[in-house]
Formats: structure tokens, sequence, C-alpha cells
């Protein structure tokens, strides 16, 4: 049950990767700089 259920959302966001690949990295990348300088203010 759980595995009929994975593979679609598995499928659903390999699509998004690869259409939005870029947004996603810069994406990534906001969420990592932005923890270093909230660990910086803190």
């Amino acid at each position: 049950m759980e595995q009929n259920l994975l593979t679609p959302l598995l499928y659903f966001l390999r699509n998004i990767e690869s259409k939005n690949f870029s947004l996603m990295k810069f994406g990534y990348n906001f969420t990592i700089f932005k923890s270093i300088l909230t660990k910086d203010i803190l």
C-alpha cells in the first residue's frame, strides 16, 4: 500500500525537480544561507 502511494509521489517530485532544478537549487542554497545567518545572529 505504501509503495503504491510512494511511487507516484517520487515521480511527481522528480518531474518538478527536472523542470525547476535551478529554482530548487537556489531555494536550497538560500535555506542554508539563512540558517548560517541566524546562527551568526544568535
